[in-house]
């Protein structure tokens, strides 16, 4: 709580003294001397190993630090306790100021560690004092700037909530002031880890100041970026995985973290290079040949793909960096089967793509801040294990192809066992068609697909709601609720043959790109360029009198591509496990739109046939935040079955 950070210097004076109408701690003058002076902070009373004069190696470096960083870790809990639980009372006061002294004097020392100690030159023998190397200035040391953070020991309950998102709103943190005070604090730019090791870690580069009121809770959008594309995002509304990891030495790091401080003052540095690059390149033109023509959609496949693409993040957070191929599988799977002609215009686009993502890495590396460099440290960092698979729905990442070891000098160590040829068929006696193999039937050029989805024309009428349908299964309903979001429930009625039915979704831009006219169904089963880990489901036509309703029975669901299913929850109580990237069929299904110039199909299916029963168009949104009620919205064909 700030009131115990500020009550040393705020000491109320013991003269006659006023009732204390609030609850708020404060430090009780009992007749002792000082009257009301502030008193001098202690003394450590804790005993701080010295560091040698030199260390063997970065290892012997780090885990000097370490141990200094967990002994801070202990006393910063100490201190929260005692924010929390304490009565304010002197003795109270006088504990959590040994506190701060000791945890001060712990920062000192792995300041002076870090910045001071270097590794010691080959050969042994102290270090000489460094110089800087090759004109590259020393980054700043890792040092608390003294802010207010917003985290638990600055007495508040801070929790960090996963959005499934990969890039732009990829968190909110919500913080809950416990205190009777106003409270200022600052979220840093940061590295947010995922404490299990299973997700992806974002980077956070820019800080934001945050207000609170005495009791006062707020949730806090944070954006970012993931750095690590092998691994799926924290799902929407997940909480308990991420983690604070400030480089600027703000909060003590997390027992969970698994990035070492420079590793992550290297990955924010980085990414804020980037960001500032992204930036100043579409302010300056640079991207006026992207193919995508929304400029924060532009700025969002810069910088994801140059940050999956750079091999010193790869190096840091494992894996192999992204590569012009994996963009292309990215864009091929959401397009599908194109004509030939149109596939050229998708590879240039591609081309002009990765030429952007290529210039970001080349002009980010100027506006990155310079980074440590330490003389005679190797710093090899091993990443973690990584788990089985290594995308979100992405051709998954192979380790890395170990190098073959040469063989012996030989005759044979140039010739490779060849795989036996297949043999040449027997020739058939010479009667004139021996010459004429029978081929199989040539596989035809590709054409465009046999069905084209029709173009939007006009917009569609207001729709009125609640919107109720009866058909031959059972009953319609399609209300808003109070917070927006347009709900699809349907009730059966046991009178028709099908016995189970779904709800699927379908979006697509509006009024439609020329380049990219095809529906999706909305779920993830499909990376998105822009937003590897969020994705999309594969191209869809809703147009269609049938959907492909029935899984594979050799299929898992995780490994239905094309699964059509809607994955958002009706309800937030329903939502804690957030959207479904592989959804099962719902009877009931929400969604709140958030992305501009989209339009959607809602249809109702009876799973074991495929057969649509109804469908509900609605939008467009032209802004991504208009109430469903707003936009326009009615029943169309394709003409049901069963009415």
């Amino acid at each position: 709580m700030k009131d115990l950070q500020d009550c040393e210097e705020k000491c109320p004076k013991p003269a006659e003294g006023p009732k204390e109408d609030t609850p708020t701690p404060g430090p009780k003058d009992d007749g002792g001397g000082g009257g009301g002076q502030v008193q001098p902070p202690p003394k450590p009373n804790i005993e701080i190993p010295k560091p040698p004069d030199c260390f063997d190696t970065q290892e012997d470096k780090d885990a000097f630090i370490e141990k200094l960083e967990n002994e801070k870790k202990k006393w910063s809990a100490t201190l929260a306790g005692i924010i929390k639980n304490g009565a304010g009372t002197k003795e109270d006061l006088a504990n959590a100021a040994q506190c701060r002294a000791n945890i001060s004097a712990l920062d000192d020392a792995i300041t002076n560690a870090d910045k001071n100690v270097q590794i010691c030159k080959k050969g042994g023998g102290a270090a000489k004092t460094p110089t800087p190397g090759k004109g590259k200035p020393k980054r700043a040391p890792r040092v608390g700037t003294g802010r207010n953070i917003c985290f638990p020991t600055d007495g508040m309950a801070v929790a960090i909530i996963g959005t499934g998102e990969t890039i732009g709103h990829i968190a909110d943190v919500r913080i809950d002031n416990l205190s009777d005070q106003s409270i200022n604090c600052s979220i840093p730019a940061m590295v947010l880890e995922s404490g299990s090791g299973k997700n992806q870690d974002y980077v956070v580069p820019h800080d934001q100041e945050v207000a609170l009121r005495p009791h006062e809770s707020k949730i806090v959008p944070v954006d970012g970026i993931c750095v690590n594309r092998h691994k799926p995002p924290v799902g929407k509304g997940i909480g308990g995985d991420l983690v604070m990891h400030d480089p600027g030495g703000n909060v003590p790091q997390d027992a969970h973290s698994h990035l070492k401080h420079h590793d992550a003052d290297k990955l924010l540095k980085i990414c804020k290079g980037k960001y500032d690059t992204v930036d100043k390149l579409q302010k300056d033109g640079a991207f006026k040949d992207f193919p995508y023509r929304d400029k924060e959609k532009q700025k969002e496949i810069a910088l994801q793909w140059s940050t999956w693409s750079d091999p010193r993040i790869s190096e840091i957070e494992g894996g192999n960096p992204a590569t012009k191929d994996d963009l292309k599988k990215v864009v091929e799977k959401q397009v599908g089967k194109v004509p030939r002609d149109e596939k050229k215009k998708i590879d240039k686009g591609i081309d002009a793509i990765w030429d952007k993502i290529e210039l970001t890495n080349d002009k980010a590396k100027d506006y990155e801040e310079p980074e440590e460099t330490t003389e005679g440290s190797e710093d090899e960092y091993t990443p973690p294990n990584q788990p089985e698979y290594v995308g979100q729905g992405q051709t998954y990442a192979k380790k890395p192809t170990p190098t073959p070891t040469p063989k012996q000098k030989s005759g044979g160590g140039k010739t490779k066992d060849k795989p036996t040829p297949t043999p040449t068929p027997t020739p058939k006696p010479k009667d004139g068609g021996g010459k004429t193999k029978d081929k199989p039937t040539p596989t035809p050029t590709p054409t465009p697909e046999p069905y084209v989805d029709p173009p939007d024309v006009g917009k569609l009428p207001p729709a009125s709601y609640p919107y109720s349908k009866k058909i031959d299964c059972g009953d319609i309903s399609i209300t808003i609720n109070k917070d927006g979001a347009i709900i699809f429930d349907f009730t059966p009625n046991g009178k028709c043959p099908c016995k189970e039915f779904g709800w699927i979704q379908h979006f697509r831009s509006y009024p439609g790109d020329p380049n990219l006219p095809n529906w999706h169904y909305d779920n993830g089963t499909q990376p998105g360029v822009s937003h590897g880990g969020s994705g999309t489901g594969v191209i869809s036509h809703p147009d269609k009198a049938n959907q492909p309703t029935k899984k594979p029975d050799d299929t898992e669901w995780n490994d239905w591509t094309d699964n059509p299913y809607y994955g958002g929850p009706p309800s937030d109580e329903e939502g804690e496990k957030g959207f479904g990237k592989h959804p099962t069929p719902q009877t009931k299904i929400g969604d709140k739109p958030t992305w501009p110039n989209q339009t959607y199909r809602t249809q109702l299916v009876c799973i074991d046939t495929g057969e649509v029963l109804f469908t509900w168009a609605w939008g467009p949104f032209e802004q991504g935040n208009e109430n469903p009620g707003k936009v326009g919205g009615k029943e169309i064909g394709p003409p049901p079955n069963k009415k």
